[in-house]
């Protein structure tokens, strides 16, 4: 899931590489991530993205809390749901980086 990424650009002999802490900051700041690396409209996709996962989350940790009779469940759903949607905000906002870097012209090394 958490895979390291490295791209060339030709024309300035620049590399750039998507590592795990990559990961760890798209998670944590998902839009401002893309942003930082310059993709403005792809931080503007990752915002509405941040949002609906948010919302979601919020909304099936309510419905967690509130439909299921174990206390048990409720905590794991309090720590598995944002966790969760942490994870998937920042594949997603790798996955846009990577997307954006490819439309720019870098070549992906390996």
């Amino acid at each position: 899931m958490f895979r390291t990424y490295r791209f060339d650009d030709l024309a300035t002999e620049e590399t750039h590489y998507i590592d795990e802490w990559s990961y760890v900051w798209a998670g944590l700041v998902g839009p401002f991530y893309v942003l930082a690396k310059g993709f403005f409209m792809s931080a503007a996709m990752m915002a509405l993205v941040t949002v609906a996962l948010g919302a979601g989350a919020a909304f099936a940790l309510l419905v967690v809390v509130n439909v299921a009779d174990s206390l048990l469940l409720s905590l794991i759903a309090c720590v598995a749901l944002p966790v969760g949607a942490l994870l998937l905000q920042s594949e997603i906002a790798v996955r846009l980086v990577r997307a954006g870097y490819r439309r720019r012209g870098l070549r992906e090394g390996y």
